[in-house]
Protein backbone atom coordinates (compact mmCIF):
# COMPACT_ATOMS: atom_id res chain seq x y z
CA UNK A 1 0.00 0.00 0.00
CA UNK A 2 1.07 3.42 -0.67
CA UNK A 3 1.90 6.06 2.32
CA UNK A 4 -0.90 8.12 3.83
CA UNK A 5 -1.30 11.96 3.84
CA UNK A 6 -3.05 13.47 6.65
CA UNK A 7 -5.29 15.71 5.52
CA UNK A 8 -7.13 18.70 6.78
CA UNK A 9 -10.73 19.83 5.46
CA UNK A 10 -12.33 22.11 6.90
CA UNK A 11 -16.34 21.42 6.77
CA UNK A 12 -19.81 23.36 6.89
CA UNK A 13 -21.36 21.55 10.35
CA UNK A 14 -24.64 23.00 10.82
CA UNK A 15 -26.30 20.35 12.43
CA UNK A 16 -25.77 17.03 13.85
CA UNK A 17 -27.37 15.47 11.13
CA UNK A 18 -24.79 17.05 8.59
CA UNK A 19 -21.97 16.28 11.43
CA UNK A 20 -22.87 12.15 11.28
CA UNK A 21 -23.66 12.31 7.32
CA UNK A 22 -19.94 14.01 7.49
CA UNK A 23 -18.20 11.24 9.60
CA UNK A 24 -20.06 8.45 7.20
CA UNK A 25 -18.87 9.68 4.35
CA UNK A 26 -15.08 10.41 5.46
CA UNK A 27 -14.68 6.97 7.36
CA UNK A 28 -16.17 4.66 4.47
CA UNK A 29 -14.13 6.49 2.01
CA UNK A 30 -11.92 3.83 0.04
CA UNK A 31 -7.80 4.19 2.20
CA UNK A 32 -9.43 6.77 4.73
CA UNK A 33 -8.49 6.02 8.65
CA UNK A 34 -8.16 7.68 11.92
CA UNK A 35 -11.40 9.97 10.78
CA UNK A 36 -12.21 12.76 13.58
CA UNK A 37 -14.13 16.14 12.69
CA UNK A 38 -13.51 18.57 15.61
CA UNK A 39 -15.85 20.95 17.06
CA UNK A 40 -14.83 23.63 14.60
CA UNK A 41 -16.22 21.55 11.72
CA UNK A 42 -12.83 20.72 10.53
CA UNK A 43 -11.92 17.02 9.59
CA UNK A 44 -8.18 15.43 9.92
CA UNK A 45 -7.68 12.09 8.49
CA UNK A 46 -5.09 9.97 6.95
CA UNK A 47 -5.91 9.37 3.34
CA UNK A 48 -3.93 6.44 1.12
CA UNK A 49 -2.12 8.69 -0.94
CA UNK A 50 -2.84 10.41 -3.30
CA UNK A 51 -6.49 8.98 -2.94
CA UNK A 52 -9.52 9.96 -4.84
CA UNK A 53 -10.16 13.50 -3.40
CA UNK A 54 -12.55 14.40 -6.33
CA UNK A 55 -15.28 11.92 -5.41
CA UNK A 56 -14.84 12.85 -1.34
CA UNK A 57 -15.12 16.15 -2.12
CA UNK A 58 -18.50 15.52 -4.60
CA UNK A 59 -19.87 13.31 -1.93
CA UNK A 60 -19.46 15.99 0.99
CA UNK A 61 -20.95 18.56 -1.41
CA UNK A 62 -23.76 16.25 -2.24
CA UNK A 63 -24.55 16.50 1.90
CA UNK A 64 -23.99 19.80 1.90
CA UNK A 65 -21.26 20.14 4.06
CA UNK A 66 -18.72 21.63 2.14
CA UNK A 67 -18.98 24.72 -0.90
CA UNK A 68 -17.33 24.25 -3.85
CA UNK A 69 -13.43 23.00 -4.07
CA UNK A 70 -12.07 24.17 -0.71
CA UNK A 71 -8.55 24.54 0.30
CA UNK A 72 -7.37 21.70 2.38
CA UNK A 73 -4.25 21.23 3.95
CA UNK A 74 -1.76 17.89 2.96
CA UNK A 75 1.03 16.44 4.83
CA UNK A 76 2.93 13.57 3.44
CA UNK A 77 5.43 11.64 5.52
CA UNK A 78 8.88 11.75 2.96
CA UNK A 79 12.30 10.08 3.42
CA UNK A 80 14.83 12.49 4.65
CA UNK A 81 16.21 14.93 1.68
CA UNK A 82 19.48 13.43 2.00
CA UNK A 83 20.70 12.90 -1.62
CA UNK A 84 18.21 15.01 -2.90
CA UNK A 85 17.87 18.97 -2.67
CA UNK A 86 15.44 20.13 -0.45
CA UNK A 87 15.20 23.66 -2.26
CA UNK A 88 14.69 21.95 -5.85
CA UNK A 89 11.74 19.59 -4.84
CA UNK A 90 10.12 22.80 -2.39
CA UNK A 91 10.33 24.71 -5.84
CA UNK A 92 8.66 22.54 -8.32
CA UNK A 93 5.43 22.27 -5.81
CA UNK A 94 5.39 25.66 -5.59
CA UNK A 95 4.96 25.96 -9.14
CA UNK A 96 1.78 24.36 -9.22
CA UNK A 97 -1.27 27.03 -9.29
CA UNK A 98 -3.02 24.45 -7.21
CA UNK A 99 -0.29 24.23 -3.89
CA UNK A 100 0.61 27.07 -1.64
CA UNK A 101 2.09 27.13 1.52
CA UNK A 102 4.53 24.10 0.96
CA UNK A 103 6.82 23.80 3.28
CA UNK A 104 9.11 20.56 4.55
CA UNK A 105 10.68 19.67 7.83
CA UNK A 106 12.79 16.83 7.19
CA UNK A 107 10.00 14.30 8.33
CA UNK A 108 6.79 15.84 5.77
CA UNK A 109 6.42 17.81 2.80
CA UNK A 110 3.31 19.64 3.66
CA UNK A 111 0.81 22.26 1.76
CA UNK A 112 -2.14 23.70 0.93
CA UNK A 113 -4.02 22.54 -1.82
CA UNK A 114 -7.17 22.73 -3.70
CA UNK A 115 -9.33 19.60 -2.97
CA UNK A 116 -8.58 18.08 -6.25
CA UNK A 117 -7.11 14.74 -7.07
CA UNK A 118 -5.10 16.34 -9.44
CA UNK A 119 -3.32 18.30 -6.85
CA UNK A 120 -2.98 15.62 -4.65
CA UNK A 121 -1.26 13.61 -7.60
CA UNK A 122 0.83 16.44 -8.37
CA UNK A 123 2.92 16.42 -4.37
CA UNK A 124 2.59 12.32 -4.96
CA UNK A 125 4.51 12.34 -8.26
CA UNK A 126 6.84 15.25 -7.00
CA UNK A 127 7.35 13.34 -3.65
CA UNK A 128 7.89 9.46 -5.89
CA UNK A 129 9.75 11.18 -8.87
CA UNK A 130 12.33 12.64 -5.94
CA UNK A 131 12.54 9.41 -4.39
CA UNK A 132 11.17 10.09 -1.25
CA UNK A 133 8.16 7.85 -0.96
CA UNK A 134 8.23 4.05 -1.96
CA UNK A 135 5.83 3.19 -4.45
CA UNK A 136 4.16 -0.22 -3.38
CA UNK A 137 0.96 -0.42 -5.29
CA UNK A 138 -1.60 -1.71 -5.73
CA UNK A 139 -3.71 1.51 -4.04
CA UNK A 140 -6.86 1.70 -3.62
CA UNK A 141 -7.25 4.70 -6.14
CA UNK A 142 -6.68 2.67 -8.63
CA UNK A 143 -3.39 2.41 -11.08
CA UNK A 144 -1.44 5.54 -11.74
CA UNK A 145 0.68 6.05 -14.80
CA UNK A 146 4.10 8.09 -14.24
CA UNK A 147 5.79 9.76 -17.73
CA UNK A 148 9.23 9.28 -16.35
Amino acid sequence: MAAAASLTIPLQIASPEAREDALAILENSAGSQDVAIDSAGTATLKLQFPGNIDALMSKLRHKRVIAGLPLIGVSVPVKPMITVDPADVLDRLRASATLSNVTYDGATVAATAIATTSALRYIFEEVVNAGLMPVDFPTVAGSLEFVL
